[in-house]
């Protein structure tokens, strides 16, 4: 199994300030792919872009070009309550034809599907520190549900994926992550990096918040990428890209 995951920055490259000729960048998403399909070579089983606007010409290329390489369109929330005023969700596009299940709370930035024995959450989590006081408390129910969804399906082969917004110990995002995933698998962590180098960051404010983590069902991880250069030299977007490779002890 493997899964790419790009906070996309609503494909206006590395930006902070958004003008109205950056945003949803076809050239930007030409260049995205490119760099997936042909320069990695990657051929993912699921790919998550968060921070994806379904109602953009930008949007429909994306979803176009994945479909001519054969990828099925996985919408949040089981297709629902996506309507033309949605601007920003996680989109998911599967090789197998799947569907995603109900999402809390219908968010649209929580994308699970249920696919060969695993189940997959492609997340953009709300920042807890920062933004309105419904903001934040959207953020902190976030962080409830996803805790129990994680005691519930925790025997099972769970991956989480995406941009936590997690990048402070102490804060109540960083909190939650600590208590939610202590005995969890980080993917990063497991292939033998550190957690507090240069090669762990994954945005362009050098800190890392971005993670693919793994319930203890999953044995193996086989390959985990951070590719910074995403945010760096190529300027692609605000984030680094995941990917993430692994499969079981009894699939070898």
């Amino acid at each position: 199994m493997e899964i790419v995951y790009l906070n996309a920055n609503g494909f206006c490259g590395n930006k902070d300030k958004k003008k109205s000729s950056d945003v949803n960048n076809q050239k930007n998403a030409e260049k995205i792919l490119q760099e997936i399909f042909e320069s990695y070579s990657y051929s993912p089983d699921i790919l998550f872009f968060s921070e994806f606007n379904p109602n953009s010409e930008v949007g429909e290329f994306v979803s176009d070009s994945l479909e001519q390489k054969s990828y099925y369109r996985v919408d949040p929330n089981a297709g629902k309550g996506i309507s033309e005023k949605i601007s920003s969700m996680v989109l998911a596009f599967s090789k197998t034809k799947t569907h995603s299940e109900p999402s809390p709370n219908d968010w649209l930035k929580w994308n699970e599907i249920l696919i060969d024995g695993y189940r997959i959450v492609g997340v953009h989590i709300p920042d807890t520190e920062h933004g309105t006081d419904m903001e934040k408390e959207n953020a902190k129910d976030f962080w409830n549900c996803l805790e129990e969804h994680y005691q519930k399906n925790i025997s099972n082969k769970v991956i989480y994926i995406g941009d936590m917004n997690v990048f402070k110990e102490g804060t109540v995002g960083k909190n939650k992550f600590n208590k939610i995933f202590e005995n969890a698998n980080d993917a990063w962590l497991s292939m033998g990096h550190s957690n507090d180098g240069k090669l762990d960051y994954t945005c362009k404010y050098r800190t890392r918040i971005d993670y693919a983590m793994t319930s203890p069902s999953i044995q193996k991880v086989l390959e985990m990428h951070n590719h910074q250069e995403f945010f760096e030299k190529k300027e692609l977007s605000d984030h680094s890209l995941l990917q993430i490779k692994f499969n079981d002890i009894n699939s070898n």
